[in-house]
């Protein structure tokens, strides 16, 4: 099985590869916020939320599994850090 280029960067981040988690975040970080930012109607509150999405993320990077959709499960931490 052929990995994908989120993957790599996952295995990566879990040998402590800061280029690979400069990498991850700068990929879905437009994304998030934009996410955040449909959300929560204040720009300095939606960045911090998006800020906690990684946060999270990177927290249970040990336990995470990759099934293809890194940007799915970042979704749910999203929607789980404007909802709390």
């Amino acid at each position: 099985m052929d990995l994908d280029l989120d993957d790599l960067l996952v295995q990566k981040m879990r040998m402590g590869d800061e280029r690979a988690l400069d990498a991850f975040v700068t990929k879905y970080y437009p994304a998030i916020l934009k996410y955040c930012r449909l959300h929560i109607d204040d720009y300095s509150y939606a960045e911090d939320m998006a800020q906690e999405t990684f946060a999270r993320f990177f927290r249970t990077l040990k336990q995470y599994r990759h099934y293809g959709k890194a940007a799915n499960y970042l979704y749910v931490i999203a929607a789980n850090a404007c909802r709390d």
